[in-house]
């Protein structure tokens, strides 16, 4: 039974997150509206209850070979939905492809699920968010221009 319910879960996550990402145009913005929307939906969970797949994971009995490949695959199934919408960013980072920033996006998914469950404030969703949007995306002109000489991307030095 259980393999049934994480599977039926993980088709309605892959739905799920290409519903959320198909709202805006690929780049930035998409992005932040669809890492928003996890961080302010965990917020408002009153029980905390997280994220059914990352509970799945972390209490799984990986000594069960159909659930860890269940899971296997719904985790390839989601990062190449990501994969998909940054291969259209136009503003995804020199240097970065999408498998690479699909990849990066999906674990920075499950650390802002992670902290949500374990009472994460949203000032600290909302820094998670902005460094992720500053390490997959390149850095918008006017947010340059402010930025102090040598320095972008949350103040960090770049050579």
């Amino acid at each position: 039974m259980i393999h049934a319910t994480i599977k039926d879960y993980a088709r309605e996550a892959c739905t799920e997150v290409t519903e959320l990402l198909g709202k805006n145009s690929p780049g930035r913005e998409q992005i932040r509206y669809f890492l928003q929307t996890l961080l302010d939906t965990g917020l408002a969970d009153p029980k905390s209850r997280g994220c059914f797949l990352v509970n799945s994971i972390l209490e799984a009995h990986f000594d069960d070979p159909e659930i860890r490949a269940i899971l296997n695959t719904c985790m390839d199934d989601l990062r190449a939905i990501f994969q998909k919408h940054l291969a259209l960013a136009k503003d995804l980072r020199p240097g970065i492809t999408a498998a690479e920033a699909a990849l990066f996006l999906q674990v920075q998914v499950w650390g802002i699920k992670m902290m949500v469950k374990m009472g994460l404030p949203a000032e600290s969703g909302q820094t998670l968010i902005e460094q992720t949007l500053c390490r997959l995306f390149a850095d918008k002109p006017e947010i340059q221009e402010k930025a102090a000489p040598n320095r972008q991307c949350g103040g960090r030095q770049h050579a």
